[in-house]
């Protein structure tokens, strides 16, 4: 009797042993898929929030170069008005030696109050064009050096 059939009992049996393990191999392909979907999802993360700091970093670099620009914009307003109001302020004392010459009135009480005003001038000029060149940075406006170039 060896050539007999299977019976249905025999190929149920048969069907229902390979479904298990049809079943075991795609759940344990099912594990490894998304064990691998899961890593692939981290490191997908890992980049999108690598990327996020260096766009929060270019952000806030720009936003750096855009207050010193203003800053130095505002600086050098600051230090052209200072030179112009001490050289208009030059001209003045010398108009008002020249007046005092002519109209004999020039002693020593004079001469002093004038001297003393050009040197406030004086001070008042080099004091802030000193403070303009040594805070500004005429080569590149703003920003702070990234951790690359330092």
């Amino acid at each position: 009797m060896p050539d007999q059939l299977p019976t249905q009992a025999d190929q149920a049996a048969t069907l229902e042993t390979q479904g298990v393990r049809d079943a075991a191999v795609l759940e344990t392909a099912g594990v490894r898929e998304a064990a691998t979907l899961q890593a692939g999802g981290e490191r997908d993360a890992q980049v999108l929030r690598a990327a996020g700091r260096h766009e929060e970093t270019a952000l806030m670099t720009a936003g750096q170069r855009a207050t010193s620009l203003l800053w130095e914009k505002t600086q050098a307003g600051i230090a052209r008005m200072v030179v112009g109001t001490v050289l208009m302020g030059c001209l003045a004392v010398l108009a008002s030696i020249i007046f005092l010459i002519i109209v004999g009135k020039l002693d020593s009480v004079a001469i002093a109050v004038l001297t003393l005003v050009l040197g406030v001038m004086s001070n008042a000029l080099f004091l802030v064009v000193g403070f303009y060149f040594g805070r500004t940075n005429h080569t590149k406006v703003g920003g702070v050096a990234s951790e690359e170039t330092r």
